[in-house]
């Protein structure tokens, strides 16, 4: 049954450009490994999956995990800079996945990441506190 007010069009188009932007991180992978004529069966070996999942990442048919993302980046010697926008929707965002956010002392995760775009996007999110809980304060550009 379909919710009131759920935006289909709107969901369905989202996940079509996340998954468009997944293809281009594999083949800027992909890509940046051939031109630095780095062969598959190194990066293989370097990453821990045979030469076939290797293939199998670069021609998009094989999804896989961000752990093996970092470790083919490292092989090739790159590095993946990430970024979260607001898709435009006017109601509160709220992913239950984890967010990591890279910064240069490395890599924090976030169990889950809720924004309201009404209140402008965020322009930072900082860490604050030593315990394994942390508070966070986010900062955003008026609107």
């Amino acid at each position: 049954m379909r919710k009131r007010g759920t935006n289909y069009k709107h969901l369905r188009e989202r996940a079509r450009r996340l998954v468009a932007n997944d293809d281009q991180l594999l083949a800027a992978l992909a890509a940046m490994r051939e031109a630095k004529h780095i062969d598959p069966e190194t990066v293989s070996q370097r990453i821990g999956v045979t030469v076939t999942e290797l293939e199998a990442i670069d021609g998009g048919t094989k999804d896989p995990t961000m752990g093996e993302i970092r470790r083919y980046a490292h092989a090739v010697g790159v590095i993946i800079e990430h970024r979260v926008v607001d898709d435009g929707t006017e109601s509160a965002a709220d992913y239950s996945e984890p967010v990591a956010v890279t910064h240069e002392c490395g890599q924090i995760e976030f169990s889950y990441v809720i924004h309201n775009p009404s209140y402008g996007p965020i322009s930072q999110i900082s860490v604050m506190g030593q315990s394994a809980q942390k508070t966070l304060q986010v900062e955003t550009t008026p609107a």
